[in-house]
């Protein structure tokens, strides 16, 4: 009887165990579903190079900011296995003639509102003809699209 029960005991042991890494494993599909609808929200059907520029350039015009050059400057693969069928591009967007209030809302504004977006780098000068205004640059690895 003894042996018996030291046996049940293993079994149930081992059965908690189990259902241990079945939570975390369900918990762990779950983000991953998560982080996939995320990138395939932002992700339109076509090449990115053809539906990005133009949609920044609209972005920032809605805001006052005009003649907006957007371009690729290259792409890579994500490191994470999960994403393995995933390319993420780096963009360069130009900005020859900002006003800095409008430059500034537009910046806040594409954060807020592209959930996969980020500034990756800003770089801002003076326009000496017009010190109102500013000649900006902005770097943001965005365009998730699969392979």
């Amino acid at each position: 009887m003894t042996a018996s029960i030291a046996d049940t005991q293993g079994k149930t042991a081992s059965s908690k165990t189990e259902m241990k890494k079945t939570a975390n494993l369900e918990a762990q599909a779950k983000e991953a579903t998560s982080r996939y609808g995320a990138l395939k929200s932002t992700t339109r059907p076509g090449a990115p190079i053809a539906w990005f520029p133009p949609k920044m350039r609209n972005f920032f015009e809605s805001h006052g900011v005009e003649k907006v050059g957007v371009k690729l400057d290259g792409s890579g693969n994500f490191k994470e296995p999960e994403l393995a069928d995933w390319v993420k591009d780096t963009w360069s967007m130009d900005l020859p003639s900002a006003g800095f209030d409008a430059f500034g809302k537009a910046i806040a504004e594409l954060d807020n509102t592209e959930p996969i977006l980020a500034v990756q780098r800003l770089s801002l000068h003076a326009v000496p003809a017009d010190p109102q205004s500013q000649q900006a640059s902005i770097t943001v690895p965005t365009g998730f699209h699969a392979k």
